[in-house]
C-alpha cells in the first residue's frame, strides 16, 4: 500500500505528464500546488523525526520541539485559500481548523507531562506526535481544498 507521500508524488507526476503534453486544465493549477505543498510538508516532518536528538540532552530536546512546534503553527496560519466559497464548506473549515489546533496543542502539552527518560522515548513521541498532527493537518487542507482519486477535474466533490 502507497504512503500518503507516494499517493501525493503520483498525483504531481500525473499533473507534470499533462503539463508536458499541453494538456492540463487551468482550472487544476490549485490542484497542483495543494500537492506540491502537501508533498513539501510531509517531507518536513520527516526531517523533523530524522533529526530528533541521538542523546538525553534536555536543551537539544527542548531546541527541537520547539522548533518542531514553531513549524506547526506556522502551518495552521498559511495557505488559507479554499474552493469553499457556501455556509457549510465554511463551517467545515472551521471545525477542522479547531480540530487541528486541539491536536497539536494536546500533544504539546502531553509532552510537558511526560518525564522523557531517554531519547529512544522522545523519539517514539515525536514520532507518534508528528504523525498525529500531520493527520489532522491533512484533513484541515482536506476542508479547504478536497484532493481525492488521484486528480481532479476542476470542480470540488462537495
Amino acid at each position: 500500500m502507497a504512503t500518503m507521500l507516494e499517493e501525493y508524488q503520483t498525483m504531481r507526476d500525473r499533473y507534470k505528464e499533462q503539463i508536458n503534453r499541453g494538456e492540463m486544465d487551468v482550472n487544476n493549477l490549485i490542484y497542483l500546488c495543494e500537492i506540491n505543498y502537501r508533498i513539501e510538508v510531509i517531507e518536513e516532518f520527516q526531517i523533523f523525526y530524522r533529526t530528533t536528538p541521538e542523546e538525553l540532552d534536555e536543551e537539544k530536546i527542548a531546541f527541537h520541539f520547539q522548533f518542531v512546534k514553531m513549524f506547526i503553527d506556522i502551518l495552521f496560519k498559511e495557505k488559507r485559500y479554499s474552493k469553499v466559497t457556501d455556509e457549510a464548506g465554511e463551517k467545515r473549515n472551521e471545525a477542522a481548523k479547531t480540530y487541528f489546533l486541539n491536536v497539536v496543542e494536546s500533544g504539546a502539552q502531553q509532552l510537558n507531562k511526560l518525564k522523557i527518560t531517554s531519547a529512544e522515548e522522545y523519539k517514539k513521541y515525536m514520532s507518534d506526535y508528528c504523525n498525529t498532527v500531520l493527520i489532522a493537518w491533512v484533513q484541515m487542507r482536506d476542508a479547504f481544498i478536497k484532493i481525492e482519486g488521484g486528480m481532479n477535474n476542476g470542480t470540488d466533490d462537495r
